[in-house]
């Protein structure tokens, strides 16, 4: 009589599935609220665990699987973007190339004449190529090092604090973005 009743299996079933349906509503919650650009770390940890009494590791699950649905997401949205535009770029080239010239004629039927726009071609073709990563690299120059030894030293000290507040600004906003909550360690560069 005192026998504590042992959850059933349809009891348990259900239980795990609302729990489920929980944790992908919050994981959403978190989604939203990131690509909204409303996510900031530490911050919307505190509100979510303050929201629905759960530990800091919980909402740092959500934020992590929410961080990369958004990966994803953004990786999906740019290959679809990237074969849309070479297609349409494959299109321009084909137009291009079938480019034709009507040229009327006195007493008579015009004349069509094939005229391919091979400077249009040749362009579009180039645009896919960078589109696509099929150039070679540009060689790009820089000329940080002789613009920042011509400086006085108190320039040179407020140009580098300037850059490092950018640099620190940008780290956030990645870790922000990967789920990283603030505080805690960020994997090693070694």
């Amino acid at each position: 009589m005192g026998r504590d009743r042992v959850a059933s299996k349809p009891d348990l079933t259900e239980a795990l599935r609302v729990r489920a349906r929980e944790t992908d509503d919050r994981v959403a919650e978190c989604l939203e609220a990131m690509a909204d650009g409303r996510w900031v770390a530490g911050k919307s940890h505190r509100e979510l665990m303050a929201k629905y009494g759960v530990a800091w590791e919980t909402v740092r699950n959500w934020a992590v699987a929410a961080g990369r649905m958004l990966r994803i997401l953004a990786r999906f949205d740019r290959e679809d973007l990237r074969a849309r535009n070479a297609s349409q770029l494959e299109r321009i080239v084909a137009m291009a190339l079938e480019k034709q010239v009507v040229i009327p004629v006195k007493n008579g039927d015009p004349i069509v004449v094939d005229q391919p726009d091979l400077k249009a071609a040749v362009s579009a073709i180039a645009e896919q190529g960078k589109l696509l990563g099929l150039n070679a690299p540009e060689k790009v120059q820089h000329t940080f090092a002789a613009d920042f030894e011509a400086m006085a030293p108190l320039e040179q000290a407020a140009w580098l604090e300037a850059k490092a507040s950018e640099w620190l600004t940008e780290a956030a906003r990645i870790r922000q973005e990967h789920g990283v909550v603030e505080g805690e360690a960020a994997p090693s560069i070694d």
